[in-house]
Protein backbone atom coordinates (compact mmCIF):
# COMPACT_ATOMS: atom_id res chain seq x y z
CA UNK A 1 0.00 0.00 0.00
CA UNK A 2 1.52 3.31 -1.04
CA UNK A 3 0.66 6.37 1.01
CA UNK A 4 1.72 9.95 1.57
CA UNK A 5 1.56 11.85 4.87
CA UNK A 6 -1.09 14.58 4.84
CA UNK A 7 -1.28 15.73 8.48
CA UNK A 8 -0.56 14.76 12.08
CA UNK A 9 -0.67 16.66 15.33
CA UNK A 10 -3.02 18.36 17.71
CA UNK A 11 -4.31 17.33 21.11
CA UNK A 12 -5.45 13.94 19.80
CA UNK A 13 -2.82 12.73 17.30
CA UNK A 14 -4.23 11.60 14.00
CA UNK A 15 -2.85 10.62 10.64
CA UNK A 16 -4.49 11.11 7.25
CA UNK A 17 -2.97 9.12 4.39
CA UNK A 18 -3.73 9.52 0.72
CA UNK A 19 -3.79 6.06 -0.88
CA UNK A 20 -3.11 5.03 -4.44
CA UNK A 21 -3.06 1.26 -3.79
CA UNK A 22 -5.04 -0.97 -3.82
CA UNK A 23 -7.20 1.87 -5.21
CA UNK A 24 -7.39 5.66 -4.84
CA UNK A 25 -8.60 6.59 -1.38
CA UNK A 26 -7.87 7.78 2.15
CA UNK A 27 -6.88 6.15 5.42
CA UNK A 28 -7.64 8.02 8.66
CA UNK A 29 -6.05 6.81 11.90
CA UNK A 30 -6.12 8.26 15.40
CA UNK A 31 -5.48 7.29 19.01
CA UNK A 32 -7.40 8.31 22.12
CA UNK A 33 -6.64 7.42 25.75
CA UNK A 34 -9.59 5.76 27.52
CA UNK A 35 -8.87 5.10 31.17
CA UNK A 36 -6.04 2.58 31.37
CA UNK A 37 -6.38 1.64 27.70
CA UNK A 38 -5.83 3.38 24.38
CA UNK A 39 -8.35 3.29 21.56
CA UNK A 40 -6.83 3.03 18.08
CA UNK A 41 -9.21 3.78 15.22
CA UNK A 42 -8.46 3.14 11.56
CA UNK A 43 -10.89 4.04 8.76
CA UNK A 44 -10.30 3.36 5.09
CA UNK A 45 -12.13 4.89 2.15
CA UNK A 46 -11.50 3.51 -1.35
CA UNK A 47 -13.01 5.43 -4.27
CA UNK A 48 -14.32 4.72 -7.74
CA UNK A 49 -14.68 1.46 -9.60
CA UNK A 50 -11.21 0.31 -8.50
CA UNK A 51 -12.17 0.98 -4.89
CA UNK A 52 -15.38 -1.04 -5.13
CA UNK A 53 -13.48 -3.94 -6.72
CA UNK A 54 -10.60 -3.83 -4.20
CA UNK A 55 -12.68 -3.32 -1.02
CA UNK A 56 -13.66 -6.97 -0.30
CA UNK A 57 -10.06 -8.26 -0.56
CA UNK A 58 -8.68 -5.30 1.42
CA UNK A 59 -11.30 -5.80 4.16
CA UNK A 60 -10.50 -9.52 4.41
CA UNK A 61 -6.74 -8.83 4.54
CA UNK A 62 -7.13 -6.28 7.36
CA UNK A 63 -9.50 -8.54 9.32
CA UNK A 64 -7.02 -11.43 9.04
CA UNK A 65 -4.10 -9.19 10.06
CA UNK A 66 -5.98 -7.83 13.10
CA UNK A 67 -7.28 -11.27 14.17
CA UNK A 68 -3.76 -12.72 14.04
CA UNK A 69 -2.36 -9.95 16.25
CA UNK A 70 -5.32 -9.26 18.55
CA UNK A 71 -7.29 -12.52 19.02
CA UNK A 72 -10.72 -12.19 20.57
CA UNK A 73 -11.59 -14.05 23.77
CA UNK A 74 -13.98 -16.95 23.26
CA UNK A 75 -17.54 -16.22 24.46
CA UNK A 76 -18.41 -17.69 27.87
Amino acid sequence: MKATLESMGGEHPELLLRLDQPAPGLAHMFVMPMGGQTLVTMRFFLYGDRGAAAAPDAKRAWQDWLAARFPQAAPA
